[in-house]
C-alpha cells in the first residue's frame, strides 16, 4: 500500500493511529506500507512554483504555486497553500488544507504502535536518513506470524 500525503488529514494522534491500525489488519502478513508524509519542522514558508505544458501543449500554461507553512501545536501542523491555474482554459483555483499531524517521527511512532515492525523514516525516496525533506517517506512491514 502507498500513500502520498493522505495521513496528514488525520484530526489527531487518535484518529491517525485509527487508520493505522485499519490499514495493519487489511494487509497480509509480510505487506509493507509506504507513506509519503508532510514533515512540518522542515518546511520553510518559501513560495514554489511549477510550470508544465497546458492541455493542448502550450508551454507553461498551466502555473501551479505553493507553500507549506508550519503552525504551532503538539502534532506539528502545517498549512498547505496551493493556486492553480490553466490559462487556455481559464482556470484558477486556490485552496488551503490544515495538516495535523505533519510529522514523520509521530507517523513512524503510530505505525510501531499499530502493530508495523521494520518501520523506517527516510529524507526521500532512495532510503537516505531524514535529514530535511519536507516530505519524507515511512516505510512499514506488517510482521510475517511463525507457525
Amino acid at each position: 500500500v502507498s500513500l502520498s500525503w493522505t495521513l496528514n488529514y488525520c484530526a489527531d494522534r487518535a484518529e491517525l493511529l485509527d487508520v493505522l491500525q485499519r490499514l495493519h489488519r487489511a494487509l497480509r502478513p509480510g505487506g509493507r506500507i509506504l507513506l509519503q508524509v508532510a514533515h512540518a519542522a522542515h518546511v520553510n514558508g518559501q513560495l514554489m512554483e511549477d510550470r508544465e505544458p497546458g492541455p493542448g501543449g502550450e508551454p507553461d500554461d498551466v502555473v501551479f504555486f505553493y507553500r507549506f507553512v508550519r503552525l504551532e501545536g503538539e502534532a506539528l501542523p502545517m498549512r498547505a497553500e496551493y493556486v492553480y491555474a490553466c490559462k487556455s482554459l481559464n482556470e484558477l483555483v486556490f485552496e488551503q488544507h490544515l495538516l495535523c499531524m505533519a510529522d514523520a517521527g509521530a507517523v513512524a511512532l503510530c505505525a510501531r504502535e499499530a502493530g508495523f515492525t521494520d518501520v523506517e523514516v527516510y529524507d526521500s525516496w532512495q532510503r537516505d536518513p531524514l535529514q530535511r525533506s519536507p516530505s519524507p517517506f515511512v516505510s512499514a512491514v506488517k510482521e510475517i506470524r511463525s507457525q
